[in-house]
This record gives C-alpha cells, structure tokens and sequence, in this order.
C-alpha cells in the first residue's frame, strides 16, 4: 500500500512538473529545433529546408539569422512569418501556445510537416515535437500519435534523449 502511494505521488509530482513546463529562449530554441530536425528521416534529406513560425517573432528572428545552417544532408533556405506563400513546401510549422489551429494540423499532414509547440498539452492537439524549460533545462518531448499521424520517422538517437508521449 505504501508503494502504491509513493508511485501515486511520483505520478503527481511529474505531472505537476509538466503543466508549468515554460518556453525556451528563442535562441536555444532555434538550436536545438534545427538539432533535432536533423533527426527525422524525411527533413534530413531535403537540400533546402523551410520553416513556418507560427505567432513567435523571437524565434523567426533567430532562426532567419541561421538561414544557410545545416540540417540533416541540407540547410535552413527559408523562414517563414504566419503565413508560408501559397504552393511552399513547408518541413516543419512551429505553433507558439496550447492549442494548433486546424487547418495548420491539416496543412501539416499533407505536406508530412513536423509540427513543433513550446507546451506540452500541444501533444494532444496534433503537435509531433515539442521544446520547453523544464526547471532550467532543455526539455524535449515526442508525442507519438502525432508523429505517426504525419509520417514521420524519427532517428532512434532522438528517441532516447526525448521523453515520449503516447
């Protein structure tokens, strides 16, 4: 009975730890978002890699300063503000808040996008990767449904430093 006290309150601990999780300065977040794009099949073959950043202009900002950084077998080409311009082959759509509006969730899964979130209740809103403090640290969480939703395959390296929702 203690046991399953003690393992209820862990639970609670680490869930109350991930409802305050915060963002990430944009230019760690800019890093480790072109990092660990670098690990999923698809966006590390593309020659020219572009992004949508959705409702953060830190991060668009420090992500155009690295418009030419390597990523995977190819580079950062474009960032986008938004709004991508029509016929654009986006490889990953960064959402900033809770929830993702649907037609990105739609757009996302058409186009195989990663979608990218700073909040972990993002997970249960079709986001596949998702960077946040956690307590002074990076923290990097995969949700698996949204990733196999979208297609993506991601390195088994990532895997095991990310911390994984099902």
């Amino acid at each position: 009975m203690k046991n399953a006290c003690r393992s209820m309150l862990l639970g609670v601990a680490l869930l109350s730890s991930l409802a305050s999780a915060k963002p990430l300065p944009a230019a760690l977040n800019s890093v480790l978002l072109l990092k660990l794009l670098a690990f999923e099949a698809s966006v590390s073959q593309q020659q020219a890699v572009h992004i949508l950043v959705v409702n953060d202009d830190a991060l668009a900002d420090a992500l155009t300063k690295k418009i030419g950084s390597p990523i995977g077998a190819g580079k950062l080409a474009a960032v986008y503000r938004n709004r991508a311009p029509d016929n654009t082959k986006l490889h990953a759509i960064y959402i900033n808040g809770e929830r993702e509006p649907a037609s990105l969730s739609t757009y996302a899964q058409s186009q195989h996008a990663v979608t990218v979130g700073n909040n972990l209740k993002q997970a249960h809103h079709g986001v596949a990767l998702i960077l946040y403090d956690d307590e002074g640290l990076p923290g990097i969480s995969i949700s698996m449904s949204p990733s196999k939703s979208l297609g993506l395959s991601w390195d088994p390296k990532v895997l095991e430093v990310s911390t994984l929702i099902y």
